[in-house]
């Protein structure tokens, strides 16, 4: 069996990702099949420890209704532009 504090450390603190790429530097440095042999099933024992990242998607109609209340108070949201003519000019 292979030892290296820092994986282990890594380890406890539920750092799984990190632990393993920490692992496969130590597989570098192996020199016996068997303590190869053993970091690669450690490695992939980790691996299954490992928590899937969830990624939210962008939802923008809060953004968009945002907006649209913020022109609604400063008087923007007239139809055909009217709010940026002058009194005087017509569409």
């Amino acid at each position: 069996m292979v030892r290296d504090e820092k994986a282990e450390k890594l380890e406890q603190a539920g750092l799984y990702r990190r632990a393993a790429c920490r692992w496969l530097d130590v597989l570098k440095t192996c020199t016996e099949e068997h303590d190869r042999e053993w970091v690669i099933s450690h490695r992939a024992e980790i691996q299954g420890k490992v928590k899937p990242v969830t990624v939210a998607t962008d939802n923008f109609s809060d953004v968009t209704r945002a907006a649209a209340a913020t022109q609604d108070r400063m008087g923007l949201s007239k139809p055909n532009g009217s709010a940026f003519r002058l009194k005087g000019d017509r569409p």
